[in-house]
């Protein structure tokens, strides 16, 4: 491995644990790194220090690695097949999805036997439903439409539709769902538990490895769709199979943690620049890492804040350097 991805990997990995423990040892709290260390093995001096620690900060703490690696990755995944580098998860509609699936519930006065509707576990499954009917309606679209930017329209188009109907729902409900739902908008890894961090895990686990799979046609298509075509790169079957891996990461996530946003476009381009390399079987465990260590650390500043006001602060800057360097290299 060259010294640079070898420097690169033990930064990553130095601050990810370096965050970690200030993430387990800060808070309204204060426990020390000791503390900690004896909650984590069952030693705890004092019981408190062991629910804070196992059932609060460190499920809250690892979900925000794997929301970050998850929205990192996506973002690349979607910046390779639009080469752009703006491009982000929301392009295809799935956090709108997810968004108008949860306004529906909360918004839209549902009431289920045996949940509130402010449930934790009904809010992830109507998102899961607003996503799905997304994916469902891109894959349909996938199987015509051979154009990646046409793609790209129908995807803003679906975005705009679903945040048009989540207005309209806003503009005749309650002052007190309306801010609910926009608490639930803003972003938020606190209120995942164990039960919904094994889920998440999984999924935003089985997207990762199936990005990293695919890592040989995402070379390809950099080279442009013919010179795919030409080395045997089906793709039309890679276009669906990006958009379920997408849907996978974008789509667990958003339901579980809301619409958190930035990740996926501030984290790849740097990542890529950085290394100097376009390689995916390189640039996707690179990408994650990274995601990872950016979003705990985010979280670490955002305990009572909007983890989005975090994200957008730590984004904006990203996002117009990479606006600038684009176009200084036109």
């Amino acid at each position: 491995m060259p010294y640079l991805y070898k420097l690169f990997y033990g930064v990553c990995l130095g601050g990810l644990l370096s965050v970690l423990i200030l993430h387990l040892t800060w808070g309204s709290v204060a426990i020390s790194f000791t503390d900690v260390l004896r909650a984590l093995v069952g030693k705890a001096v004092e019981s408190s220090h062991t629910d804070i620690v196992w059932n609060l900060r460190l499920p809250r703490a690892l979900t925000a690695m794997f929301v970050g690696a998850a929205l990192a990755v996506a973002g690349l995944l979607m910046q390779t097949f639009f080469q752009n580098p703006l491009a982000e998860p929301s392009v295809l509609g799935l956090s709108s999805g997810a968004s108008l699936g949860v306004a529906i519930l909360r918004l839209g006065g549902i009431g289920i036997a045996g949940f509130s509707w402010h449930s934790a576990s009904l809010t992830v499954v109507f998102a899961m439903l607003g996503t799905s009917l997304v994916l469902v309606l891109m894959l349909l679209v996938a199987t015509k439409i051979k154009s990646a930017y046409s793609l790209l329209l129908l995807g803003m188009m679906f975005s705009n539709f679903a945040y048009a109907f989540v207005s309209l729902l806003q503009h005749y409900s309650s002052p007190e769902a309306v801010i609910d739902f926009w608490r639930w908008s803003m972003g938020s890894t606190a209120g995942v538990v164990w039960g919904q961090f094994y889920i998440l895990a999984s999924v935003v686990g089985a997207g990762l490895g199936l990005a990293w799979l695919l890592s040989y046609s995402l070379n390809g298509w950099l080279l442009g769709e013919q010179y795919a075509q030409s080395i045997g790169i089906r793709v039309g079957k890679m276009r669906i199979q990006l958009i379920l891996i997408v849907s996978m990461l974008a789509g667990v996530t958003t339901a579980f943690c809301g619409a958190i946003g930035f990740i996926g476009l501030a984290v790849p381009a740097p990542t890529r620049a950085l290394l100097k390399t376009s390689r995916h079987e390189l640039l996707i465990p690179a990408v994650a890492i990274k995601g990872a260590l950016v979003l705990l650390l985010c979280d670490l500043f955002a305990r009572n804040l909007p983890l989005n006001v975090m994200t957008a602060l730590l984004g904006t800057p990203v996002i117009v350097w990479i606006i600038l360097s684009t176009n200084a290299s036109k």
